[in-house]
């Protein structure tokens, strides 16, 4: 062991000894809203998912924000259910050619760009809060 690292030993020992502990691994519960929307009609149509804030706790350490991420996923999970069960009557919004005259030359079951049919609550374990938010609405390529 190099002189260096027993020095450094014998101060974490004497400072442990003093009561002093480690410096944690904080990390974050992050609550957002995930809404699944309509990216274009490229390639028969395809869809993106947008993440967005909503709330964050810093917990201690990651086991401490494991357990809080999964409390609180059983606790909104009726509150998905209801979004699963709803977010089809959302497709009853969209412009029906036969009822609703459709946006200039566009085909019945046209999907605006961006639409999106509801949102439903997820939670991340993250370093940074916010990491896992959506910064820019996909391109297709």
């Amino acid at each position: 062991m190099s002189t260096e690292n027993a020095t450094r030993n014998h101060y974490l020992s004497w400072a442990e000894g003093h009561g002093l502990t480690e410096v944690p691994n904080p990390a974050y519960v992050s609550l957002y809203t995930m809404a699944r929307c309509y990216g274009g009609p490229e390639e028969g149509g395809w869809w993106y998912d947008l993440y967005t804030l909503v709330r964050y706790k810093r917990a201690a350490t990651h086991e401490e924000a494991e357990s809080l991420r999964e409390t609180m996923s059983k606790e909104i999970e009726a509150a998905n259910r209801d979004y699963e069960n709803n977010r089809h009557s959302a497709y009853a919004s969209l412009p029906d050619e036969d009822e609703v005259p459709c946006p200039s030359g566009y085909p019945e079951g046209y999907i605006p760009t961006g639409w999106s049919d509801g949102e439903k609550l997820v939670v991340f374990v993250e370093d940074c809060p916010g990491e896992s938010a959506t910064k820019e609405r996909p391109h297709y390529e």
